[in-house]
This record gives C-alpha cells, sequence and structure tokens, in this order.
C-alpha cells in the first residue's frame, strides 16, 4: 500500500462489501483493523488515545490528520 488515499479506499470498499453481506463492523473498526495490517506502527500509537475510531461508526478528520502526517514516514 503505497499512499494514504489507497489505503482509505481499500477501507471503503472492504467496509461497504461487509455491510452488503450483513457484516456489522462499525467503520472505525474496519479502519483500525487494517491500519493494523498495512502500518502498525501508527496503528499502536494511534490505538487507546483519544483519537483512536475502533469504537466509532466514522473517522473524524483529526484521525486522517494524524495518520497521513505518519504515513510516509513508518
Amino acid at each position: 500500500m503505497s499512499t494514504y488515499n489507497e489505503f482509505l479506499a481499500m477501507v471503503s470498499i472492504y467496509y461497504e462489501r461487509q455491510l452488503v453481506e450483513g457484516g456489522d463492523l462499525r467503520y472505525g473498526q474496519m479502519y483500525m483493523n487494517h491500519l493494523w495490517d498495512v502500518k502498525p506502527r501508527i496503528a499502536e500509537k494511534l490505538n487507546g488515545s483519544l483519537l483512536d475510531p475502533f469504537y466509532r461508526d466514522n473517522c473524524p478528520p483529526k484521525v486522517h490528520e494524524f495518520v497521513e502526517q505518519l504515513w510516509s514516514s513508518e
């Protein structure tokens, strides 16, 4: 995964697919699961912080800003 935008596209595709198939994962949960797969160091920094989107139905802009700033360095 080379760019953050590609990552977001992948998360969106998987999220929509699981909704169609009757899944019940929140968007933030799906986002964090995939972040652990592709950028575990960033996920570790985000995990348990005030920005952690795992229990949210969305990812606030501050989450995107945080992850995107670290994306190419991790």
